[in-house]
């Protein structure tokens, strides 16, 4: 099992802020979970800086967007993707 959050993860529909995403061994999404606290610092969760994003309705690729214009919510020319987790 593996477990990833980042200031926001973005499920193809709607943002969710400091949630962990977690994937079975075979890199599938298994749950989002999200906490009304404050995010805490957990052991076994890897955290990012900026935007996770994958598509709860498909198997594509989970990437992570750096940089990303968090007041507007949208991608500029700082943007920079990089593939987390390459799925088929």
């Amino acid at each position: 099992m593996r477990k990833l959050s980042a200031h926001y993860i973005y499920d193809g529909s709607q943002f969710h802020k400091l949630a962990v995403l977690i994937l079975n061994e075979k890199n599938a999404v298994i749950a989002l979970e999200e906490s009304p606290k404050p995010y805490v610092e957990h052991s076994g969760v890897e955290f990012y800086n900026g935007v996770i994003c994958y598509d709860q309705t498909k198997q594509s690729n989970i990437i992570l967007l750096e940089n990303y214009d968090l007041i507007n919510f949208q991608k500029n020319q700082n943007t920079k993707e990089t593939i987390l987790i390459h799925r088929e």
